[in-house]
């Protein structure tokens, strides 16, 4: 869960993690034989061509992780399906599939090449949600399908009774590790041969783009999952509204321009994502959204500070994508 650091403070605590998918998501078919001879293609009777019998699409010998999340636990949102489409099934496919599938459900979101989201999202209502959720399942037209849910906040007080809280080397010496300084990382850093090649990625709460020490940093903003937006800035008065900005100060914060503290990582390209909604809810489709754009966009460093209840499939697909790249 993330926790409320103090307004546009440059310090936070992060946490990263890194699931790998186990097993296949590919399953072979099986071909039946026949010591019959095969029948000749018989023609239409309109143009005369060959007419030669269709074969089962390859998306559709896919094996489907199936939602394990329980559409009325706490945190879920049963209402809300979310799949990961198969990367040869249309948008078309998809939504002729959950029309068939009747039952209440309703397309929400069935991206396009030109929309920046991966997953699939459908409406349904919870009486017959599980249902839905199989019969999709079962389609081949998606690697995962599972229920979207919240992230749970829990705010820290403005000011902690840690006493080395106020201290103005916490974090920084890391007295407990002999060798581990920052200073010493820093060191180390600095005479390195240039800034890394592959950019990190950043999902989190939103970032304060005008904070004095985040100006002309290395960080671009990329893409709002949780609203659906451009802009990355945080849901003002919301609990994590200056989570994702300590985390960015943390990792890209200005150097050598005399206000507070120097990034770790301050040269390399460090792509932003927002995973709140207007309400300042950290939702599992927009993790999920963010981690396929960053993998895509080809990030070797994830940072994603948010804890779910459970481990949705489709956010285990998110994972294995970005762990496997």
């Amino acid at each position: 869960m993330r926790t409320t650091s103090p307004a546009h403070s440059l310090t936070a605590f992060t946490l990263s993690v890194f699931i790998t998918l186990a097993g296949s998501l590919a399953a072979s078919a099986a071909m039946a034989t026949s010591h019959e001879p095969s029948p000749a293609p018989t023609r239409n009777a309109a143009d005369q061509a060959p007419v030669v019998p269709q074969t089962t699409p390859a998306h559709s010998r896919t094996k489907t992780l199936r939602a394990r999340l329980d559409p009325n636990a706490a945190d879920v949102i049963g209402s809300r399906l979310l799949a990961v489409p198969h990367p040869d099934a249309t948008p078309q496919e998809i939504s002729a599939a959950v029309e068939q599938i009747g039952l209440g459900a309703k397309l929400a979101v069935n991206p396009t090449t030109a929309d920046p989201r991966t997953l699939v999202e459908v409406t349904v209502p919870t009486s017959t949600a599980r249902q839905i959720a199989d019969q999709m399942a079962t389609t081949g037209l998606f690697l995962a399908v599972d229920f979207d849910q919240v992230a749970q906040s829990a705010a820290y007080t403005p000011t902690p009774n840690d006493p080395y809280f106020t201290s103005p080397t916490w974090g920084w010496n890391l007295k407990a590790t002999p060798g581990a300084s920052f200073n010493t990382i820093w060191g180390k850093l600095a005479t390195a041969a240039g800034p890394a090649t592959a950019p990190i990625a950043v999902i989190d709460s939103g970032y304060w783009m005008t904070h004095e020490d985040l100006t002309g940093s290395s960080a671009i903003p990329v893409w709002d999952y949780g609203q659906n937006r451009a802009s990355v800035t945080p849901v003002a008065g919301s609990a994590d509204q200056d989570h994702g900005t300590g985390v960015l100060g943390v990792i890209a914060a200005t150097p050598d321009n005399a206000k507070g503290i120097t990034g770790a990582a301050w040269d390399t390209k460090t792509l932003l994502y927002k995973d709140t909604d207007a309400l300042g809810n950290t939702l599992a489709s927009a993790t999920a959204n963010a981690f396929f754009a960053a993998t895509g966009a080809g990030a070797k460093v994830i940072n994603c500070s948010c804890a779910f209840s459970y481990l949705s499939t489709t956010m285990e697909a998110a994972l294995a994508d970005a762990d496997a790249k």
